[in-house]
């Protein structure tokens, strides 16, 4: 499951011009390139950020999740983001 959104999130991101060429990007790892988790319930509570190739920001998301997709904070985000 997690392959298959770092591969959704990689093509969105090509699709929707988050970068030019994945090698124009600054930083690109996997979790540049993820997306928010939907449907996801556990018993904690998480505010993430992520990147939206759409807006060209990081933006924060709160969920109750079970995974640890997004970063911590809005710096190591930005620091991360593929700027166009």
């Amino acid at each position: 499951m997690k392959y298959f959104l770092f591969l959704a999130a990689t093509v969105l991101a090509i699709i929707f011009g988050a970068c030019s060429k994945l090698s124009d990007c600054q930083a690109v790892d996997a979790k540049c390139l993820q997306q928010s988790p939907l449907n996801e319930a556990c018993q904690q509570f998480f505010e993430r950020w992520f990147y939206d190739a759409g807006s060209g920001q990081c933006e924060l998301v709160a969920y109750s999740g079970c995974s640890d997709f997004g970063f911590k904070t809005a710096a190591e985000c930005n620091a991360c983001a593929c700027k166009k």
